[in-house]
């Protein structure tokens, strides 16, 4: 399936057109990224294990650089040398509260 070829709602307003804009970014961005998804689909055991390593060590370090909360709560915790096996030893994420609203900027790299 093309961006030709995807079907567009009807209609004529200004919030319509930004939407189909939107829309039809998102399906071309999708279509570009379909080779490389189904080229994984083919991934040993082994290779999926490694992008999921190398996928969690990166999570670890952009939260620990984005926010000053995961930062202090995963300051024990190295992005480099963890492993899945070591999620269980993470420390437990509780937000209750106004706690939350005082540590908001979790989401702000998001």
């Amino acid at each position: 399936m093309t961006t030709e070829e995807v079907p567009t709602s009807s209609g004529s307003s200004e919030d319509t057109s930004r939407y189909e804009e939107l829309r039809l970014q998102h399906i071309s961005d999708l279509l570009a990224r379909m080779p490389e998804n189904i080229r994984r689909v083919k991934w040993p055991a082994e290779r999926i294990r490694e992008e999921r390593q190398q996928r969690l060590r990166s999570l670890i370090r952009v939260a620990k650089e984005k926010s000053p909360w995961h930062r202090e709560r995963l300051k024990n915790v190295d992005a480099d040398s963890i492993t899945e096996a070591d999620l269980d030893k993470m420390p437990v994420m509780r937000m209750h509260g106004p706690r939350a609203l005082l540590h908001s900027d979790m989401l702000s790299f998001l």
